[in-house]
């Protein structure tokens, strides 16, 4: 095994279409790296659900094959308890005393790609620059703070759809009890100040039922209230996330290039 590997985590989805998105990407990201000279040993896996699992991944490095330097490259879109809690400690579970050299990316940097991406996706479904937009996304659990700080980056940078145009938060993630209840109240609250143009921007790695089913079944009750704007698209594909990808392992790999073991 090459003494620089990097282990890229997903969280892992039973939705098909989301699993082969991420696995597109991969490739995607593993062929460019390969074409830009970026020499390590990258492997896909999978924080629960799918296959081939983190965990179960680092534990055939026991079995001899392991790397003297191992980085790890968590793919979400903000510091959830996945990547900032469970991935560290299934790290220090796992490896034990092996002599590894371990190193973690934060789940950062996205606002830049994620802009892009926005903009991009706006623009080829002619969204109207004018109009307020709520963000249907998946959320978290527990403290939103970094998604809001997320959406208001890429906001802040979004150019004719951001800036200082009003732009509102609808987590629909399965962790609530009703997960149309945030965009209906973001539907409304928009209808109250009178605009008349609004823009659901899904910000999913894939299209899903969000993007099929929740979505419409929301604006459905809004008709002939204010006009709706809204495409059933996601983050994925993208060629902006794929350079992000890339950027991301070469940052892993100047981490790896350090001196002591570290996991952030």
């Amino acid at each position: 095994m090459n003494s620089n590997t990097i282990i890229i985590v997903c969280h892992g989805s039973r939705s098909r279409g989301w699993t082969a998105a991420l696995k597109d990407w991969f490739e995607e990201v593993s062929s460019l790296c390969d074409f830009r000279g970026i020499h390590a040993d990258l492997l896909f896996t999978f924080l629960e659900i799918n296959e081939p699992e983190f965990q179960a991944t680092l534990r055939r490095f026991r079995d001899g094959d392991a790397p003297s330097r191992l980085g790890v490259f968590p793919f979400f879109l903000s510091r959830s308890g996945h990547a900032g809690e469970e991935i560290p400690e299934i790290l220090e579970e796992t490896l034990g005393d092996l002599p590894i050299q371990a190193f973690m990316t934060p789940p950062t940097a996205w606002v830049e790609a994620l802009r892009r991406n926005v903009q991009r996706r706006l623009e080829e479904w002619d969204a109207p620059a004018g109009a307020p937009v709520i963000v249907s996304g998946y959320g978290s659990s527990g403290d939103d703070t970094q998604w809001v700080d997320l959406i208001n980056g890429v906001r802040n940078h979004a150019g004719r759809y951001g800036g200082d145009r009003p732009w509102y938060w609808a987590p629909s993630g399965h962790f609530l009890d009703d997960y149309e209840a945030p965009l209906e109240a973001a539907l409304h609250e928009v209808s109250a100040t009178g605009a008349r143009d609004v823009i659901i921007l899904p910000l999913y790695l894939s299209v899903s039922s969000y993007q099929r089913e929740l979505i419409p079944n929301v604006i459905a009750r809004h008709q002939g209230r204010i006009k709706v704007h809204f495409k059933p698209d996601a983050i994925l594909p993208c060629r902006e996330i794929v350079e992000w990808g890339v950027d991301r392992v070469q940052e892993c790999l100047a981490m790896m290039n350090s001196a002591s073991r570290t996991i952030k």
